[in-house]
């Protein structure tokens, strides 16, 4: 296992000792414990992520083929009189 340096705030290194003393754990068995479920996290964010990005996407896609629609019907099928009397 290699080691690394990591500067942090010493607050989080503060909680970070009462956090292993609470648990009957070493400082460094919490941190690597805390990067495990973070990166874990992230891994299964990242797809949620991009499904949500393609769902927005789509809806986009159809509201602006129905808002096409919607002029395509008042230009070509309402009256233009009746389009100009319900404005009003």
């Amino acid at each position: 296992m290699g080691m690394k340096s990591v500067y942090i705030p010493s607050t989080l290194h503060e909680e970070l000792k009462v956090l292993a003393a609470q648990k009957g754990k070493t400082l460094s068995e919490i941190v690597r414990r805390l990067l495990r479920e973070g990166l874990e996290r992230e891994r299964i964010a990242v797809p949620a992520e991009q499904e949500l990005a393609e769902g927005y996407r789509a809806m986009a896609q159809e509201h602006a083929r129905l808002a096409e629609e919607s002029v395509h019907y008042v230009v070509q099928v309402l009256d233009p009189t009746e389009v100009s009397l319900a404005l009003t």
